[in-house]
């Protein structure tokens, strides 16, 4: 008679019984929030008593027929053993149940069964449950407005209780603090809706302000604070770690001269997110800098990627791929690997007006990865010129070829000897003539010959519709090959 459909058809007799574990409470002990119930569940329709596991909903209302949303506290009690219809339950273990439940003359007790509506009549809660309020517990009005009285170690005093010297024990007899809890796990519950549910207040005169601090006691590895909640909230500042005078420049100021590391971050989509509010220029995001006396190098910023796609050991965006700077820098730029972009050139104050104007040229592109070299040579008297070249040439190019230029007249000049021994042999000239020269090659050198340049290639199909400078076609980022990037950094954004 277990089954889900005969649990539906389930009631409550009338025949429970509420124990009262509410014991009345010598004055400094706190009353318990829990009510032990029982009760006898029938089949409607037979009468029987029922065996097995059921769903019941418990409900404290004001009146009789109060809504079930005008409830004053409710608690859903799932899998209930019930053994020839008796059942047994401890109501508030769950949720506690606050006095205002019982502040008032009349309480009533609601019970629902599975899926089944809420059995009528309520059962009308009698004195037992109103030691809740009983005048000596600690929410009692007696007790809030009783004359000041002092049994020698505690005062009471309207609704203060305070003793001026001495250490508190809690599970302990031996208290060696002023408050000393002695036991494997310390938990404080706070149910308060202030935003100030511990509040710790130091003197004005203390420079330094309240603190909390992890000791070592008694030897042993010390493992420090360790908060958990979500969020965890930190309001002013600065907030010190590993100093005990944080900077007033930074609202977090994280110190370790001991160690290499300073702080580590660790996360499954972004280690570090960081953002910046501030004047129309000067703010940054991110900014670090490194200073070592030592000699050795130093890195602002270190990136690393690994991963089966593409890596991106530092990635830098903009919101226009053309006119923006992705990733700009301030002095020597180097790669060890090869480098790719959409245009080139230099960038520099204008030699004839330096403070007023910039001047900017393009690179010569081309789709070898080709050296140029050039230069003037003098043809002797026998009508010829050697021209040397750097002694590394040869080793480094390959598939030579040669331009000449005569200056101030004419002669039919020809390359004599080709490259051989990094020189080649001009031949043809006018003595005392000068000539100009240019030879290009393409690398050869091992970095070269691992590094395979497509001129022309097909985009992958997944990178097909999509354009390096979708602006440069009149699309928007959404046409724009790192969509995803984008969307990634404009999802931090809108956070």
């Amino acid at each position: 008679m277990a089954t889900h459909a005969v649990l539906q058809k389930v009631l409550i007799t009338l025949l429970t019984v509420l124990v009262a574990i509410l014991t009345t409470p010598v004055v400094n002990a706190e009353v318990p929030r829990t009510i032990n119930y029982q009760g006898l569940l029938t089949d409607q329709d037979t009468g029987e008593p029922i065996t097995g596991t059921v769903g019941i909903m418990f409900r404290f209302y004001r009146l009789e027929t109060d809504n079930v949303g005008d409830s004053l506290w409710g608690e859903l009690h799932l899998n209930v053993s019930v053994t020839e219809g008796l059942f047994h339950v401890i109501l508030g273990s769950t949720y506690q149940i606050p006095n205002s439940v019982f502040s008032e003359p009349e309480c009533f007790l609601g019970i629902q069964v599975g899926s089944d509506p809420e059995i009528l009549p309520r059962i009308e809660m009698t004195s037992v449950v109103y030691a809740f309020m009983s005048t000596r517990s600690d929410t009692a009005t007696y007790a809030l407005a009783a004359p000041a009285t002092s049994d020698g170690d505690w005062t009471v005093s309207g609704g203060n209780v305070f003793r001026e010297s001495g250490n508190v024990g809690i599970g302990t007899s031996d208290p060696s603090d002023d408050l000393h809890i002695e036991g494997d796990q310390v938990r404080i519950r706070f149910n308060g809706d202030s935003e100030n549910n511990l509040l710790i207040v130091a003197p004005y005169s203390l420079s330094h302000g309240g603190r909390i601090q992890c000791a070592n006691d008694g030897g042993g590895s010390l493992k420090g604070l360790e908060l958990r909640a979500d969020p965890v909230v930190l309001m002013g500042g600065p907030v010190g770690i590993g100093t005990s005078e944080p900077g007033g420049w930074a609202r977090l100021h994280v110190q370790e001269l001991s160690s290499s590391n300073c702080a580590f971050f660790e996360g499954v989509m972004r280690g570090v997110m960081a953002r910046a509010y501030g004047p129309a220029s000067g703010s940054f995001g991110v900014q670090a800098s490194s200073t070592n006396p030592g000699n050795i190098d130093n890195y602002g910023v270190s990136g690393r990627a690994d991963s089966s796609t593409n890596n991106y050991g530092v990635y830098g965006s903009c919101s226009n791929s053309s006119a923006d700077y992705g990733v700009y820098s301030y002095g020597n730029f180097h790669a060890t690997g090869s480098s790719t972009k959409g245009g080139g050139g230099f960038k520099i104050d204008h030699p004839q007006n330096p403070e007023n104007n910039f001047l900017s040229h393009s690179d010569v592109s081309s789709p070898d990865m080709k050296n140029v070299y050039d230069g003037m040579v003098t043809i002797d008297d026998n009508g010829e010129a050697v021209v040397e070249l750097p002694p590394y040439f040869e080793s480094l190019n390959e598939s030579f070829r040669y331009q000449l230029t005569c200056i101030g007249d004419y002669s039919p000049v020809y390359i004599a000897e080709k490259i051989s021994g990094n020189r080649f042999t001009i031949a043809g000239g006018k003595p005392s003539m000068e000539v100009s020269w240019q030879v290009t090659g393409i690398r050869k050198d091992a970095f070269a010959k691992t590094v395979s340049v497509g001129v022309a290639e097909m985009k992958e199909s997944d990178k097909q519709g999509l354009y390096m400078h979708p602006e440069a076609f009149g699309f928007g980022m959404e046409k724009s090959l790192n969509k995803k990037n984008h969307e990634l950094m404009e999802d931090f954004e809108n956070h």
